[in-house]
């Protein structure tokens, strides 16, 4: 009888193998599912990173524009971007009037915006271009 206990207390059973298997793949799925998001969210910010800069640089090309260049009747742009991420931008330039210490200013408002594969914003400008007199 004492010989019989003594086996049994060396080894270990096959339910202790199972359970400690489903508790392992229990853990690994969870830490799979961590790096699989973080992943995800880390592409996103790179998108995101990207269309910032671009609309940065379209708000700088329009800026560096003379403004006798800049059509005087309004414009409005959506082009894709040729970075083959889907991403693509709008642009826009309005006449406009805005008051500015009392005063009203003429001129023209440009907004720049960088658009997902869905149409969503992900990042843009606004600047506001007064008119020049010689």
């Amino acid at each position: 009888m004492w010989n019989k206990q003594k086996n049994r207390e060396r080894g270990v059973t096959l339910v202790e193998v199972i359970i400690c298997a489903a508790l392992f793949s229990i853990l690994l799925f969870a830490f799979i599912n961590l790096i699989n998001s973080s992943l995800d969210i880390s592409v996103k910010a790179g998108d995101i990173t990207l269309a910032v800069l671009l609309a940065q640089e379209k708000m700088e090309e329009l800026l560096a524009t003379p403004y006798a260049d800049l059509p005087a009747e309004g414009l409005s742009i959506a082009a894709p971007l040729n970075f083959g991420c889907g991403l693509q931008y709008y642009c826009s330039i309005t006449v406009d009037m805005i008051e500015f210490d009392g005063y009203m200013l003429h001129g023209l408002l440009l907004e720049v915006a960088v658009l997902s594969e869905g149409g969503e914003q992900i990042a843009g400008f606004t600047s506001f271009r007064r008119e020049e007199y010689p």
